[in-house]
């Protein structure tokens, strides 16, 4: 009875730990950075819809900014909604001939289901702020 005992026990132990760890990972907020991260050093991704594209120098930003992007993220996407500044470096490519082709800023137009890679600016408040490393734009 005692080696059933000590069974019981361990497994208890080890339901109690799992437990805890799961209930501690489902509750901060998935969209928002961890506080142990500085904002402009957080990667992030959004797929969804194009809600606008501002073309020309983004005030309050250094010289070479091409433009921002808003986007909606959709329900599967880890972030809601994000501005998305193209700058310069931002790398744009089109997937929608079924081919992939580099393009810019001109290709990118509202509706359309784009997907893209960026560095955060500014996560508070929504919509995020954020520095487009690679934007595709979807078929």
């Amino acid at each position: 009875m005692e080696t059933v005992g000590k069974r019981s026990s361990g497994c208890l132990l080890i339901l109690a730990v799992t437990a805890i760890v799961v209930i501690s990972a489902g509750c901060g907020n998935s969209n928002a950075p961890s506080s142990d991260h500085n904002p402009s050093e957080r990667q992030s991704s959004i797929r969804g819809e194009v809600i606008e594209v501002t073309r020309g120098c983004v005030e309050g930003h250094p010289d070479g900014d091409l433009g921002t992007v808003l986007v909606e993220g959709a329900r599967s996407s880890p972030v809601d909604e994000a501005l998305l500044t193209v700058t310069q470096s931002s790398k744009i490519i089109d997937r929608r001939s079924g081919s992939e082709y580099i393009t810019n800023l001109d290709s990118v137009s509202v509706r359309q289901t784009v997907e893209a890679h960026f560095r955060v600016v500014s996560s508070s408040p929504q919509p995020w702020r954020a520095e487009v490393e690679q934007l595709v734009i979807c078929p």
